[in-house]
């Protein structure tokens, strides 16, 4: 698609990470008979009691059953910075309190496009970061700023309402964190483009922004799930057949309820699925660092953790793509941690990310600081997150996070 301009992002293989680990990789689809291995957050978000034993011996404390292992975490000696690499103190706060983030100014403009879009001219020592794609279709270089200026545009059409959840009183964040965490793990299992997602919390925040009804708790899972099998028909290019995502949450919804919840959420939301990404946003913001894969794995793993979040809806994907990019530098002590061509190409500047940043910092601080080091269930929000990202095929990019927020906060 258009919007993944700058390269393909690697997708969690859980192949990879099976055969690291001595494994047999599960099927693209797990048959029905694996069912039982994979259950769902029922005991939570449904509070249904009446589950066999055998069932319920399965499940972890927080209503999931552990997923299948796909590599140990090890140590946590992070393989992102050599063993002679150091982390500076930081201030308690990154940047002190700021406002909203807003785009940077942009300055004097070139001649317009055809239709409308004006370039602002690069600044002095910022490079053409598409002129090596002159020849490369995939990569769009003629329409890039168009399809990045557009997709700006369009973020404020696609948020969702951050109070919605006062409309639903059999929900609460905790529950949103839960059925998220989940669905990470299900996209991860199925190894499922990043877009798809984010897109599916972007639909299910939208649904339940705009549900003319409360939503009972034993629908929330529901709701999700669809979000998700909605998210896959945009996005990917083989999809389960509904019955499988009966089989996922183990058979607790019918192919009839999914199709109607499908129904429902396609009415609420009039169809609009072109959701701009953060992960469109960060892969724009790699290119500009010349593709550094260690800030980039770092950045997507904090993109994952302000899923699970509450305190990051406000920010739009594109303000938390350059925060989790800025944060991921100020990390792995990348100078200077932010640039004249970052800020050209991403449209903030360092001080107008400084209150995403520290809502970010703050949500670290909560699920790392409560929890033992190297805990794979780290803080349940983001449990699945974690456990993904501490595997070598992501650089053991969690347990470095982790780390450095012991060291640096504690």
């Amino acid at each position: 698609m258009l919007h993944r301009l700058a390269t393909g992002d690697e997708n969690p293989s859980v192949d990879a990470a099976m055969a690291a680990a001595g494994k047999q990789a599960p099927a693209a689809v797990a048959p029905a008979s694996a069912a039982a291995g994979r259950r769902s957050a029922l005991s939570i978000l449904s509070g249904n009691k009446n589950i066999p034993e055998s069932t319920r011996a399965k499940r972890t404390s927080s209503g999931l059953v552990k997923p299948a292992k796909t590599e140990d975490a090890g140590d946590a000696t992070m393989m992102l910075v050599d063993g002679d690499s150091h982390h500076h103190m930081m201030d308690e706060a990154l940047f002190g309190e700021g406002e909203t983030p807003t785009p940077g100014a942009a300055g004097p403009a070139e001649p317009p496009f055809s239709n409308g879009i004006i370039v602002p001219p690069r600044p002095e020592g910022v490079i053409d970061i598409d002129a090596s794609d002159a020849h490369d279709p995939q990569s769009a270089p003629d329409y890039v700023w168009e399809i990045m200026v557009y997709m700006h545009s369009v973020e404020a059409e696609f948020q969702p309402d951050i109070s919605y959840m006062a409309k639903h009183p059999e929900i609460n964040w905790s529950h949103r964190a839960t059925l998220v965490n989940w669905l990470v793990e299900v996209h991860w299992r199925y190894k499922l483009v990043q877009e798809t997602l984010f897109l599916a919390v972007n639909i299910m925040d939208r649904y339940m922004s705009v549900a003319e009804m409360p939503v009972p708790r034993h629908q929330f899972q529901l709701v999700g799930l669809t979000s998700l099998l909605l998210a896959t028909k945009f996005e990917e290019i083989s999809v389960p057949l509904v019955e499988e995502w009966a089989q996922v949450a183990d058979n607790f919804y019918e192919a009839g309820d999914i199709i109607q919840m499908e129904r429902n959420i396609l009415r609420a939301l009039h169809f609009k699925f072109g959701f701009p990404s953060p992960m469109t946003f960060l892969r724009r913001i790699s290119k500009t660092e010349n593709y550094d894969i260690q800030t980039r794995t770092v950045g997507k793993y904090l993109l994952e953790v302000a899923l699970m979040a509450e305190q990051m809806m406000p920010f739009s994907p594109s303000v938390q793509a350059a925060a989790s990019a800025l944060l991921s530098r100020r990390m792995l002590n990348r100078t200077p941690h932010w640039d004249a061509a970052l800020t050209y190409y991403s449209r903030y500047d360092e001080a107008s990310l400084r209150a995403c940043v520290n809502a970010l910092v703050g949500v670290l601080r909560s699920t790392t600081l409560l929890t033992a080091p190297g805990n794979p269930a780290n803080a349940d929000r983001n449990k699945a997150a974690y456990k993904k990202y501490a595997s070598a095929r992501h650089l053991r990019a969690s347990l470095f996070v982790e780390k450095h927020i012991r060291e640096n906060y504690a």
